[in-house]
């Protein structure tokens, strides 16, 4: 069974980087975005937040109201204590944007924590959503090819493949649009894609 714990999270850095296509690209947007619509003073969420570095990006960015949820306590201590960080709930306030980047297909219920999402908006807030979208057998050997060149070698990628049945809960790039519909979100982008891995724009 796959954790974010300790161990994980001393190489979290290291390890995103070498198994997620796209993570600086994704995280880079994710900053541009808040530079476009937010003001120093309007309230960020990082929903998965791990071990605070897309926080400290923005914070580096003259953000100020900066919010960290994220299930594991050991990815948390790794989070510098300037931001709102949160293991038990998710924070009761509402943001002009919110993001979750490779955190929700963690989850099986994903509409209720999107629904939560949308609920903590401010009327007009965005929402930025990356999520591992497809179990294709063509998508995920092209997937596995860019691990392998960041240096991951084929051992690891079949042990993290077996650790990750049941903890990984994958849906596809229609389920996620038919679900960000439902809910009510006025503006649906598809802003990043990579070998069965999207990341959604949502405005409320």
């Amino acid at each position: 069974m796959w954790k974010f714990d300790n161990d994980i999270a001393n190489i979290y850095d290291e390890h995103v980087r070498q198994h997620i296509p796209n993570y600086e690209l994704v995280i880079k947007k994710s900053c541009d975005v808040a530079i476009e619509v937010c003001k120093p003073a309007d309230n960020i969420c990082d929903f998965g937040c791990a071990n605070g570095a897309t926080l400290d990006k923005l914070a580096s960015l003259g953000f100020k109201n900066l919010y960290g949820v994220d299930t594991s306590i050991d990815m948390l201590n790794k989070c510098a204590s300037k931001y709102h960080l949160s293991c038990s709930m998710f924070p009761n306030v509402k943001f002009k944007l919110i993001l979750a980047n490779w955190v929700v297909h963690f989850n099986h219920n994903k509409v209720d924590i999107l629904k939560l999402m949308f609920n903590s908006l401010q009327d007009n807030g965005y929402f930025i959503l990356s999520e591992k979208v497809s179990v294709n057998p063509f998508i995920i050997k092209q997937y596995y090819k860019i691990k392998e060149q960041n240096g991951v070698s084929k051992k690891t990628i079949k042990e993290k493949e077996v650790m990750l049945q049941g903890s990984m809960h994958v849906d596809n790039v229609y389920y996620y649009l038919k679900t960000f519909n439902e809910l009510g979100f006025t503006e649906i982008e598809i802003i990043d894609a990579s070998w069965g891995f999207a990341t959604f724009f949502c405005r409320k």
